[in-house]
């Protein structure tokens, strides 16, 4: 029956949805008389908040009052919340109003779809106060409807939710180790040096700690891994068991005279792969803190807003000085922040970007690269754990490692070591083909 006419669409104890409100029981219904007519109401019942609410049956529909959804219907719009979403406004006020409307549609989807859009723009900042009550009530509702519609606890449709609400895209990898480490090995004789990512930190390399969170990612679907001319071997081993356990495609790109036409390199390596993705990730090998976290929320914000890098604010005050030391301007740090990997870009577009680039090496990394060839980055925020290893201080017993290495490596243990890891990648490489 249409409630618009006055008509009941609802039955005492039925459970309905008023999306303003939430999930509620309808326990009466009601008649009163106003200007000598006689309206009937809905008493809806609000657990939550132990309220109960009158509502005119004659404006009900129009109030987004509607019955509890199928089980099918419930678990569609949690699937939505899996594929790509649209570009959210920046301004916090038009979001808020595009949601707020959404919201006031009453389908379990639009709801759906706030959830999914507010959770992507809290990984860029922070929401302010209005919009995190608007995302709160609004998983709550759509948690609390889904669970009743498909007969599940909610807790473990918290956990659907969440493990559906961010469109993950597939990716590859770009890891750099093309660098000559200069900075870290400084007081050691040209040739007798070791390149950092090759030491280990309690156990591992820090090639194998930068590279393993993103084998634990969804969605990676190959793996370019730049060396340094005369090092592929040594990086074979860095990687430990990574390309012995993962079926990953992963290639070896020799690099470049810089960072920038090493990581070019690499992308044309993949983009000759047969095997398709969306996204690549560019990740220093030299920054083994990485999380699988930092990972998720970056792509995440990169499959909607174009590209995305963590970045970190800067707080310490910050002076330009001349070449004598003398302070020259006092720089305001506002808006200022200290930019991390990985970075990650729409494939085509970062491809393109190199190419037009062509040898002109002067942007200082991938994200001014893109943004001069007419892209946009966001940052997300970063990690002050995800430091780069740039000095021995950075690994507590570098010094030691590196004269253990050097002495392994004039005895030929490290090159028979060599021979062998790389023989087995080798063999590894014909099975999978």
């Amino acid at each position: 029956m249409d409630s618009k006419s006055g008509k009941l669409q609802f039955s005492i104890g039925q459970p309905v949805v008023y999306p303003q409100q939430g999930l509620g029981i309808i326990k009466d219904i009601r008649e009163r008389a106003k200007d000598g007519q006689t309206i009937r109401y809905y008493a809806i019942y609000l657990e939550p908040t132990d309220m109960t609410l009158l509502i005119p049956v004659n404006k009900a529909c129009e109030l987004g009052v509607r019955s509890i959804v199928s089980k099918d219907e419930a678990q569609k719009a949690i699937n939505s919340m899996s594929s790509r979403m649209e570009p959210v406004p920046a301004d916090w006020k038009l979001r808020y109003q595009k949601n707020q409307d959404l919201i006031r549609s009453g389908t379990i989807g639009a709801i759906a779809k706030v959830v999914q859009s507010l959770y992507h723009r809290s990984k860029i900042k922070e929401l302010p106060v209005q919009e995190r009550k608007l995302y709160d009530n609004a998983l709550c509702l759509l948690i609390d409807e889904a669970s009743y519609a498909m007969k599940k606890d909610k807790e473990e449709i918290s956990t659907l939710i969440f493990s559906n609400k961010m469109h993950i895209p597939p990716f590859s990898l770009v890891l750099t180790a093309a660098g000559s480490s200069l900075r870290f090995s400084s007081s050691f004789a040209e040739g007798e040096s070791v390149k950092k990512e090759f030491l280990k930190i309690e156990g591992h390399s820090v090639l194998y700690r930068a590279a393993l969170p993103f084998y634990q990612t969804p969605g990676l679907v190959s793996v370019a891994v730049t060396y340094r001319e005369g090092c592929e071997d040594e990086t074979l081993i860095a990687l430990e068991d990574l390309a012995d356990i993962s079926a990953i495609p992963l290639v070896f790109v020799k690099g470049g005279e810089t960072r920038q036409e090493s990581v070019h390199l690499a992308l044309e390596k993949l983009a000759s792969l047969p095997v398709s993705f969306d996204y690549v990730a560019i990740h220093d090998g030299a920054r083994p803190y990485i999380t699988q976290e930092l990972i998720l929320s970056t792509l995440a914000v990169a499959a909607t807003q174009d590209a995305a890098l963590p970045g970190l604010a800067v707080t310490d005050s910050i002076r330009r000085i001349d070449r004598n030391g003398h302070i020259v301007e006092i720089v305001d740090r506002r808006g200022l922040v200290r930019v991390q990997t990985p970075q990650i870009f729409p494939f085509k577009g970062i491809l393109e970007a190199h190419r037009l680039a062509g040898k002109d090496n002067s942007a200082s990394d991938d994200a001014e690269l893109y943004i001069k060839a007419g892209g946009e980055c966001t940052i997300v925020p970063g990690d002050e754990r995800n430091i780069k290893i740039t000095f021995e201080q950075d690994i507590p017993d570098a010094r030691e490692q590196i004269l253990t290495y050097i002495e392994e490596r004039r005895e030929g243990r490290k090159e028979r070591e060599h021979s062998q890891m790389f023989r087995r990648f080798l063999n590894g490489m014909e099975d999978r083909q």
